[in-house]
């Protein structure tokens, strides 16, 4: 449907590798793990971007939606990303309200998000992009 033009889709930089280890608490897991380098999780997402003939996103969505204070600044700050959260991370049956903004992983790690999100395309949503949020 992306390709038809039939679905506006922003993609975000996610982070590179994005460690994760599930007997690890969220303190030491993703790029809160000791010795993360931020510069290469974030640049070399960039570079796949350019790659591929896309321009690099000014958005970012921590992995598992987990980053610190330290974290959240630098990426503002150093790199110049917005981040964004997710109130609707299907997969884990959060579903979407109105002006949600809808996890989902294109990669197809989460047949379950996949599913989900397709039978929300056959009703009768407003599927907007990241770039019509307006702050009032």
């Amino acid at each position: 449907q992306i390709k038809e033009g039939n679905l506006n889709v922003i993609w975000i930089n996610h982070t590179y590798t994005h460690f994760y280890n599930p007997k690890l608490p969220l303190e030491k897991n993703f790029l809160l793990k000791e010795g993360t380098n931020l510069f290469f999780e974030i640049t070399e997402v960039e570079k796949l971007f350019i790659k591929n003939g896309m321009v690099p996103s000014i958005f970012i969505r921590f992995p598992g939606l987990v980053a610190d204070y330290e974290i959240r600044k630098e990426v503002a700050f150093k790199y110049g990303l917005i981040a964004v959260g997710s109130d609707a991370w299907l997969a884990k049956g959060q579903m979407p309200i109105k002006g949600s903004i809808i996890l989902i992983h294109g990669n197809k790690n989460e047949p379950a998000g996949i599913k989900i999100f397709e039978k929300l395309l056959e009703k009768d949503f407003y599927f907007g992009s990241l770039l019509e949020i307006r702050c009032n």
